[in-house]
Formats: structure tokens, sequence, C-alpha cells
């Protein structure tokens, strides 16, 4: 499909792109056999239409994931949305992912962390607090402030810690 949409007319590149547009929405994140990845290519290494196409059809699957998002991750329990959000003497309306007790256990659910956009506010709550959720946690574009309430942190959370490029406040 990658190929047809740098090589072929106008109509073959549009139908390739729409076909790796929904596999990449018709599956887990993961589990897209890297059709995403590959329309990201297309994007910054083609010009004209094939670059264009790859470019809108990018931007489709960013707003439909990111609704995707939302919904199984409230289904795990997952809290997404606007919340007051405490830092230090400071408590204002946020947008906010909060685990706590609510949250099922399934950490493959939290993969559509990925997908969130806009928003840059979690709060673990005690048990959430764990290594395979913290990465997960790491995964989200805009993550800058993270609380871990009434949690235990190991070492290997830490390490994990340290590789977010940029968290305004722990």
């Amino acid at each position: 499909l990658a190929t047809a949409v740098q090589t072929g007319d106008l109509e073959v590149v549009e139908r390739a792109a729409a076909a790796m547009m929904e596999i990449a929405i018709s599956v887990p994140p993961r589990d897209d056999g890297g059709a995403y990845e590959r329309l990201k290519q297309l994007s910054t290494q083609t010009v004209g239409r094939p670059a264009s196409i790859a470019k809108g059809a990018l931007v489709e699957i960013q707003e439909f994931r990111s609704q995707q998002a939302r919904k199984f991750l409230a289904r795990a329990g997952v809290f997404v949305g606007l919340a007051e959000f405490s830092i230090g003497a400071m408590s204002r309306q946020r947008m906010l992912v909060e685990i706590n007790e609510n949250w099922n256990g399934d950490v493959e659910t939290l993969q559509w962390l990925t997908w969130l956009s806009g928003y840059d506010n979690v709060r673990l709550e005690k048990g959430s607090a764990m290594v395979d959720v913290i990465r997960e946690v790491t995964k989200m574009p805009d993550l800058r402030s993270l609380i871990l309430a009434d949690a235990e942190v190991s070492t290997e959370s830490l390490e994990v810690l340290a590789t977010i490029p940029r968290l305004d406040t722990l």
C-alpha cells in the first residue's frame, strides 16, 4: 500500500492511503502492522499529493484514536476529563488522567494513553503507581505533571520516569 501511495495515480494514491488509514484505526494501536508509522514516513519523505494525502490521513487517525482512547480508558475505570488538580498549594481545574482504585488493572488498556493529546496532568494513586503503568504514562504526548499519591515507587519506576523528556512537576 505504501508503494501505491508513492507511485500510483491520484485514484490509487487516495485508495491506498484510505486503506492504510482504515488498518491503522480498526485494530488496537500496537497491532496496526506499522500502518500509522508508514503514513508518518510518507508524509515527510514524499512530496505533492502523496504527502498531503498521508498528512490528512494522519490527522484523521489522531482525532479518531483520541476519541477511542477516551472511550477504552473510561471502560477500564481510568478517569479522563476535566477535574480538580492540586500541586502544592495551587489547585485548579485541569484536563486530567487519573488512575486509582476504580481502574480494572488491565495494563494492556493503557496503551491508549499514547493517543491522548491535550492531557498533560496525571494522577496515580496507591497500587496503580507500578512500573508498567508508569511506563505507559510516560508515552503520553503532552505529559508535564505527574502526581504519585500514597504510592510506593520502585527504583525501576524512577528509572522509567527519568526517560521522560520533559516533566515540570513530579
